[in-house]
């Protein structure tokens, strides 16, 4: 059973870079651009990680209360959009 990730992350070149090092590391990730959306999944899915997009401070909050309740492990990427700056 693969190891499951949803990625809250607007930013598209830092999507493309966390999916590319999760798929070398054999993660499953599902990219969700919204917040909403992320909640959502959360509360339907079962994830062994979610990451967030610090740009949003916001939207993690939301995240974050959201799993407080379920079994996560929590990886927090600070401003990671400029990292992938450039990245293609």
């Amino acid at each position: 059973m693969a190891f499951r990730s949803l990625l809250l992350c607007d930013h598209e070149a830092t999507a493309r870079l966390v999916g590319r090092v999760f798929r070398d590391l054999g993660v499953d990730m599902e990219h969700v651009t919204e917040t909403e959306i992320a909640v959502e999944k959360i509360k339907q899915g079962s994830f062994d990680a979610v990451v967030v997009d610090d740009a949003n401070p916001t939207g993690a909050a939301l995240v974050l209360e959201s799993a407080s309740m379920s079994r996560f492990f929590f990886a927090f990427f600070f401003y990671p959009s400029q990292l992938a700056d450039g990245i293609g």
